[in-house]
């Protein structure tokens, strides 16, 4: 019986894996560990073909860990107020603005910006989520619904892109929600009173 649980867990991270679901630090460790049982069994008492199974998700694991680590060392921490008016000025510059900005919070909290210098970046403080409302509110106008829209969204469970377009008549910006291509899962801030 443990074989058959270890042969599951071990097939679920290889696919999970490469199917580029990413991944948190509790699930490298995970990984490692189902890996470790894996080539235990394998070496032992259990089947040899959970050793090549472990194999393939101990070099998925190290694979995702190195990924990690090499995007990581590219985001950087931001003060969230000196950001948020980067952020403002340059949408509010008539003829250098872009036309479109996304805004978005990846799972591991960072907040991601495209058409935005730095692209991503870790706050220093306060909730990423609730920066990108904040921002979005600041662009579009506290009346927009897309704000209570984005709440809902991570509320329940599905994180969602936030996509900025400058209005080509009345130049004003608008904002829509759009589905998140890569990991589904919304951050969840522990010390934030609004996204708890």
């Amino acid at each position: 019986m443990l074989d058959v649980v270890v042969t599951v867990v071990l097939v679920g991270l290889v696919l999970r894996g490469l199917a580029g679901r990413g991944t948190t630090p509790l699930g490298l460790l995970a990984g490692l560990a189902a890996a470790g049982l894996g080539l235990w069994r394998g070496l032992g008492a259990g089947p040899g073909w959970l050793v090549a199974l472990a194999v393939v998700a101990l070099l998925v694991t190290v694979g995702q860990l190195a990924l990690a680590f090499a995007v990581g060392r590219r985001i950087r921490p931001a003060d969230p107020e000196e950001l948020r008016a980067e952020v403002l000025g340059l949408a509010g510059r008539e003829s250098a603005a872009p036309e479109q900005m996304v805004l978005a919070v990846a799972p591991t909290g960072a907040v991601m910006l495209q058409g935005v210098r730095p692209g991503a970046v870790v706050l220093t403080y306060g909730c990423p989520l609730c920066f990108v409302e904040e921002t979005v509110d600041a662009l579009v106008g506290p009346e927009a619904p897309v704000v209570a829209a984005y709440r809902s969204q991570v509320v329940g469970g599905v994180n969602r892109l936030v996509e900025l377009r400058r209005g080509t008549i009345d130049g004003r910006w608008h904002a829509d929600l759009r589905p998140v291509n890569g990991p589904k899962r919304p951050f969840r801030p522990p010390f934030c009173p609004v996204h708890t």
